[in-house]
C-alpha cells in the first residue's frame, strides 16, 4: 500500500471527496442542489407536523423552528456520515483491490463530502436563529468545539461500519434501524425537560445527547461548555473507547477486504 505524506494525503482525500460528490449527483438535472433539497424538505415536514399539527413549541420560549433545526442539523451530519460511509468500500471495490492505494482515503472522503453539505446548513441554523432575534455572541464559538466533538465521535464509527459491511451485507439495514431508533431517543423533536429526573440518565448515556444539547445551548441559550463538565468527561471517555475499539477492529478487517470484495 502506498504511503503518502501528510500534505499529499490531505490533498488526495479532498480531491477524492470532490470527485465522489460530483459523481453522486452527476446524473440528475438539479445536480448538487438535491443534497440540500432533501434535507430542507425533511425540515419542512417535521416543522409542519410538530408545530402546526401537534402544536409543539420549542423549549424555554424559543420558536419551534429555531429550536428544532439547532438539534436536527448536527444529527443529520452524524447520520449522513454513517450512512455514506457504510457502503463505501463496496462502492469502490475496484480501488480497494489495488495494493498501491491507501483505502483509508475512501471513508475519509465520504466524511469530507458530508461536511461540504452540512457546513452550509449550520450557517443556515445560525441565520434562522438570528432572524428570530436570537444572537448568542461569543457562545457561537463553542460550535467549533461541538463540531469537532461530533466528528471525533462519527469518524471511528464510520470506519468500523465501512469495514464490517464488507463482510456482512445485511449490516447496513441493521445500522439504518439503529439510527432511526437513536434519533427518536435523542431529544431532537421533543423537549427533554418533560423527562422525569429518575429517567433522565437513560437518555444522557446516549453520546449524541451531549452534542445536540451543546449545539442548542450555544446557538439559542448562551450556556457555556463548563456548565456540563461531567457530561463532557463522559462523552470524551466514550469517544476514546470508540477510537480504540473501532479502529482496532477496522485494522484487523482491512487486510481481508480485497479478498472478500
Amino acid at each position: 500500500m502506498e504511503k503518502l505524506n501528510s500534505k499529499k494525503f490531505i490533498v488526495t482525500v479532498i480531491e477524492f471527496a470532490i470527485n465522489d460528490f460530483k459523481k453522486k449527483y452527476s446524473g440528475s438535472v438539479l445536480g448538487i442542489a438535491w443534497a440540500y433539497i432533501q434535507t430542507i424538505m425533511m425540515v419542512i415536514i417535521y416543522w409542519c407536523v410538530f408545530q402546526f399539527g401537534l402544536r409543539a413549541a420549542g423549549a424555554k420560549g424559543v420558536p419551534f423552528l429555531a429550536w428544532f433545526i439547532a438539534g436536527y442539523m448536527p444529527w443529520m451530519l452524524f447520520s449522513d456520515i454513517i450512512n455514506s460511509s457504510i457502503g463505501c468500500m463496496s462502492e469502490y471495490s475496484y480501488i480497494v483491490k489495488k495494493v498501491v492505494f491507501d483505502v483509508n482515503i475512501i471513508p475519509l472522503a465520504k466524511i469530507v463530502g458530508c461536511l461540504f453539505i452540512h457546513s452550509v446548513f449550520m450557517l443556515i441554523v445560525i441565520a434562522v436563529a438570528f432572524a428570530y432575534g436570537i444572537f448568542s455572541g461569543v457562545y457561537l464559538f463553542q460550535l467549533i468545539y461541538y463540531f469537532i466533538a461530533l466528528l471525533l465521535l462519527a469518524i471511528p464509527l464510520a470506519f468500523l461500519c465501512s469495514a464490517v459491511n464488507v463482510f456482512f451485507k445485511d449490516f447496513a439495514q441493521g445500522v439504518a434501524i439503529v439510527l432511526n431508533i437513536l434519533m427518536w431517543l435523542t431529544p431532537i423533536v421533543w423537549d427533554f425537560s418533560a423527562v422525569p429526573d429518575k429517567l433522565a440518565i437513560l437518555f444522557k448515556i446516549n453520546p449524541m445527547f451531549y452534542i445536540i444539547n451543546g449545539f442548542r445551548e450555544s446557538i439559542l441559550y448562551r450556556v457555556g461548555i463548563v456548565e456540563h463538565c461531567f457530561n463532557g468527561l463522559y462523552y470524551w471517555a466514550i469517544v476514546v473507547f470508540l477510537w480504540i475499539g473501532c479502529m482496532k477492529t477496522y485494522r484487523r478487517l482491512l487486510p481481508h477486504m480485497a479478498d472478500v470484495l
